[in-house]
């Protein structure tokens, strides 16, 4: 069985850049009121959309392959599990002809993969139906029921009533994977909570600050691969409360908004102090379901997190 643990995010991307210091791949290079990179690295060209975006798309001229661009890339084959939760999702309105390839698109977005949310009580019963259907292909599970979860904004407060069902809800999950060796599997574990044990400073996240260094210890040992890690502060907290075999990668972005070659920067800051304490060889996972245009300077001005309007999709799942 492949398995694997990460405790931060996903629509996954993993990338290796080959110019940090231009635009990834379908991220915006240009456009009215555009400040960000305007050139794309190498493999794709800066294509005008309309005049308020340009977007990094494939260089047909390239000689530079696929396979070149993601070498270090463990998912580099695209062969991740596509979970249609309900087909009619993805159905688009017939009545919105503002844009004439609406439609062309949204068929290409019901095929683009996701991570399957494990975060209702029922959950864990629906685990086996997603690794019969998923075959070889690997399924991103993102486990999201920590006891009092997103204590430091509330936004998507609840979880498990206590400990005790966390830990029986984990053990559910882990026993119905592990009853498919051949499975391939990657869990994404606990979205806020990391961030919340070095940042949150609220009353609540406070009060339960022990339960959730005790929830995650369980998460991590259960599952036993990779802990995720979103903040500068992070390495240390990390590794003061996890054994150093059980620290493969970060993942950034989550639920967010920053293009790519930003993410890009960031996790060289990140390596770095990992590196500074002894963790080294560290793997990137991006969630890119919602940084496809840069909207840096209007989220600055509205601070509206939650759907923000004018943001688009990403690089592809890959």
């Amino acid at each position: 069985m492949k398995f694997s643990v990460c405790a931060s995010i996903i629509s996954l991307t993993l990338f290796k850049y080959a110019n940090a210091a231009c635009a990834g791949p379908y991220a915006q290079c240009g456009g009215n009121n555009f400040s960000g990179e305007a050139c794309c690295e190498s493999g794709y060209k800066c294509v005008a959309i309309n005049e308020w975006y340009s977007q990094c798309q494939e260089d047909a001229t390239s000689t530079q392959s696929a396979t070149q661009n993601n070498a270090a890339n463990d998912n580099a084959n695209n062969n991740e599990y596509q979970w249609n939760n309900d087909n009619n999702n993805y159905q688009w309105d017939n009545n919105n002809n503002n844009y004439q390839w609406n439609n062309e698109n949204a068929e290409k977005v019901k095929d683009v993969p996701t991570a399957v949310w494990l975060a209702w009580d029922g959950a864990p019963g629906e685990v086996e139906g997603h690794l019969v259907a998923a075959g070889s292909k690997t399924v991103v599970f993102l486990l999201y029921m920590i006891p009092t979860r997103d204590c430091n904004s509330n936004a998507s407060a609840g979880g498990a009533s206590d400990l005790n069902k966390y830990k029986g809800y984990i053990d559910d999950i882990s026993n119905t994977i592990k009853s498919h060796p051949e499975s391939k599997v990657v869990m994404v574990v606990e979205p806020d909570t990391l961030g919340n044990l070095v940042t949150g400073s609220s009353e609540a996240c406070k009060n339960v600050h022990t339960l959730h260094k005790n929830a995650l210890s369980y998460a991590v040992d259960v599952f036993g691969a990779w802990i995720m890690l979103v903040f500068t502060l992070m390495p240390l907290t990390v590794c003061d409360n996890a054994p150093h075999g059980k620290i493969r990668g970060l993942s950034t972005n989550v639920s967010n908004y920053q293009p790519v070659y930003s993410e890009y920067q960031y996790h060289e800051k990140l390596a770095a102090s990992l590196a500074a304490v002894g963790v080294n060889d560290i793997h990137f996972i991006v969630d890119t379901g919602r940084d496809g245009v840069d909207v840096t300077e209007t989220f600055s001005k509205q601070q509206t997190w939650c759907n923000f309007i004018g943001a688009g999709l990403g690089p592809r799942p890959q």
